[in-house]
């Protein structure tokens, strides 16, 4: 679901006064476009720390050019000029879809490590850009998947086929035979790279000579058919798709010498493969998950050397999320330093300087988030970052300078080129926004039980008892309410308040950022404490003398549908309309890591199972409900909707339907969402009025 990306979704702000004469509102043009001027992302630092790197989208015609920033010049230039929309195979389309990449144009890219050339992944194929100038290194008719140097630079791996392959000065070979048909050598199944956030399924050894990959054979895995209804006969699209209970890929980790060879495997550990790494001097460490995801083990493989040793092991009644933040000491010991405990919740590493010991990280302190500074020896870090709002920094390759983001809401992101001091050496971005928009404030709403839920409040831009719209995610590892830019979520709320609504968003109990301790309090029930939550923040919108407590609306998408529905649902005497966007209406019908880590198994849970389930309330609806969905959505797959609209024509109720026929879960890209953001704002009009 889009909760497991961080920092996906649509974020909101607050009016702090309401002015004499309300500005015009924004263009809904302006909103899915670049008020603000065009964000560079995938920022990547040259490997001499001489260069930065970066993706722009054209304001024109929104495709996206490579450009770079040269630190001696200071001074952007224009690397590689996008020609056009890429041509995508279905393989490519869902990579990118489990990496959110909706971008036009060029899309990735990815430095030498020695050489200062850049590869650059195109319409299936693989070019390379030397001085200027774009060489075509591969030109097949099935695509190469998922390309990476090696650390000495002087090979190319990517998986063609469902095989692995390697390219070098002496040409292609390919390291595996065993792949095809539902057997796969080398890429990250569906569920890695939806769930577990492991986009990648092979991994170069530090000394360039073996690569460790991962095999996974998905014959057991159930076929879920979607349909393209453009095609003249409905052609049915197959996707390998594990709903909650039924059997996962069956994976096995080997590894295979880079020049060619036989390749050496360890035993399957556990339901499901969660990270790999390799040390310095060699050996490959991972880390596994059992089904229940209650349990994270470590192990320790010397291929050809030893068998695999359990090195560490985690667990947790509720869940046990993946460890992304060790790294390896000069003498191979693993160095785990960012429990919660120690930094806070939701830290992420920012750099670290083995040679030294010093450690940069940044955590959450409450709606903000900040960089850290923890030195050798130290047991606590020390805060870096002073500006209140929400703080990135992306470390050159020697440690000695970064770049540093900072953003408000309602305040575009700023970049600023900085040395490992803090010190400041040169601003690369510094966009204004748009005139008129508003500033933040935020708020503390208590629930049932009085437990403090944050909230960020947008009043609106005309006076007196106006309606009020929620917008609702609620589910976990999500985190909306913070002092940080929401791009496109945030403008359309802005629009919202200016046109004369008030905008709330909650952050329910179960929601990221808090901490994990506040996540896991949904373990074995979903939307029953989230509803309640955010009809508290309901409650607390309707008792606002600038608030009319008849006309409250609620929106939300994926997960946020899904809260939606059972909003209406469950509190009627609250929300008088509803937008649910994507949402699952059955959890029987998601995919079995993101449901069964929450849920577990249905066959051992039902009653939780139907009582998650807006099918099982279908009958309570009562008020206005607009439904969108995509018909290409494969995440949540359009038969939720479809169930969803059975059970309510089955019990008289009527639901307004938006369907996307090329809709993925993200629906589209700008003039398709031009175009719900008009829908919801007609559908608000109609049902609660201006």
């Amino acid at each position: 679901m889009l909760p497991r990306v961080r920092g996906i979704a649509s974020p909101l702000l607050l009016l702090a006064a309401c002015a004499s004469t309300p500005p015009a509102p924004l263009p809904l043009s302006a909103v899915v476009g670049s008020p603000t001027g065009p964000q560079p992302f995938q920022l990547a630092w040259s490997p001499d720390g001489a260069l930065l790197t970066y993706l722009l989208s054209r304001k024109e015609d929104g495709l996206t050019d490579l450009w770079v920033y040269d630190l001696a010049a200071r001074a952007h230039r224009v690397l590689l000029r996008a020609d056009g929309e890429q041509s995508l195979s279905a393989e490519e389309r869902a990579a990118r879809e489990r990496r959110r990449e909706r971008h036009l144009g060029i899309s990735s890219y990815q430095w030498n490590p020695v050489d200062g050339t850049i590869l650059l992944p195109l319409s299936g194929d693989l070019f390379l850009l030397r001085d200027g100038k774009l060489e075509r290194l591969t030109s097949t008719e099935g695509p190469e998947l998922d390309p990476h140097w090696s650390p000495d630079g002087r090979a190319l791996a990517f998986v063609r086929g469902d095989n692995l392959w390697v390219r070098d000065a002496a040409g292609e070979r390919r390291l595996t035979t065993e792949g095809g048909g539902t057997v796969r050598c080398g890429l990250a199944e569906f569920i890695a790279g939806e769930e577990l956030g492991r986009h990648r399924g092979f991994w170069w050894s530090k000394d360039s000579a073996r690569i460790a990959y991962v095999r996974t054979d998905s014959s057991k895995v159930p076929i879920f058919s979607m349909h393209d209804y453009l095609a003249a006969y409905g052609n049915s699209v197959p996707q390998e798709y594990p709903r909650a209970g039924d059997p996962n890929v069956r994976w096995t980790l080997g590894v295979v010498p880079s020049a060619g060879g036989e390749t050496l495997w360890a035993e399957a550990f556990d339901e499901y493969l969660a990270r790999v790494e390799w040390r310095e001097g060699g050996g490959v460490v991972f880390q596994t998950l059992d089904r229940s995801q209650e349990t994270l083990t470590r192990w320790r493989w010397e291929p050809g050397a030893g068998g695999v040793e359990r090195e560490a092991t985690r667990t947790d009644a509720a869940w046990v999320e993946p460890d992304d933040e060790f790294r390896f000491a000069a003498d191979g010991s693993a160095v785990w330093p960012l429990t919660e405990e120690v930094v806070g919740p939701d830290a992420s590493l920012a750099d670290w300087d083995a040679e030294t010991g010093r450690l940069h990280f940044a955590a959450n302190r409450g709606n903000e988030r900040h960089l850290f500074v923890m030195r050798a020896g130290a047991k606590e870090g020390e805060r870096v970052t002073r500006e209140p709002g929400w703080h990135a920094a992306l470390f050159s390759p020697d440690h000695t300078r970064y770049l540093h983001t900072h953003s408000r809401a309602g305040l575009p992101p700023r970049l600023v080129l900085r040395a490992a001091d803090g010190t400041e050496e040169a601003p690369l971005f510094a966009p204004s926004p748009p005139e008129g928009l508003p500033r933040p404030e935020f708020v503390t709403i208590p629930a049932e039980d009085g437990t403090p839920l944050p909230a960020m409040l947008l009043r609106a831009a005309r006076p007196g008892r106006r309606p009020a719209v929620v917008h609702v995610y609620g589910g976990p590892g999500a985190q909306l309410v913070a002092d940080r830019w929401g791009g496109r979520g945030f403008l359309f709320h802005a629009r919202l308040a200016q046109q004369g609504y008030t905008v709330l968003i909650v952050d329910n109990r179960g929601s990221g950022g808090r901490g994990g301790a506040a996540e896991r309090l949904l373990k074995g029930r979903l939307c029953d404490l989230e509803v309640r939550d955010q009809a508290a923040g309901a409650r607390w919108l309707a008792s606002r003398p600038f608030v009319d407590p008849a006309r409250i609306g609620v929106w939300g998408w994926s997960y946020g549908g899904t809260m939606t529905l059972m909003c209406l649902l469950k509190e009627p005497g609250l929300f008088a309309a509803g937008v649910a966007v994507a949402p699952v209406t059955d959890w029987r019908d998601y995919d079995t890591a993101y449901t069964e880590r929450y849920l577990g198994l249905p066959s051992e849970n039902e009653e939780a199972y139907r009582l998650s389930s807006p099918i099982t309330f279908a009958g309570s609806l009562s008020r206005p409900l607009l439904l969108v969905h995509g018909f290409a959505d494969d995440n949540v797959h359009f038969r939720g909707a479809v169930a969803f609209l059975d059970a309510a024509q089955r019990e008289g109720r009527l639901v307004e339907q938006d369907f996307w026929p090329r809709g993925a879960h993200g629906i589209g890209g700008p003039r398709e969402l031009e175009l719900l953001y008009r829908r919801i704002e007609e559908f608000f009009a109609r049902t609660l009025g201006r």
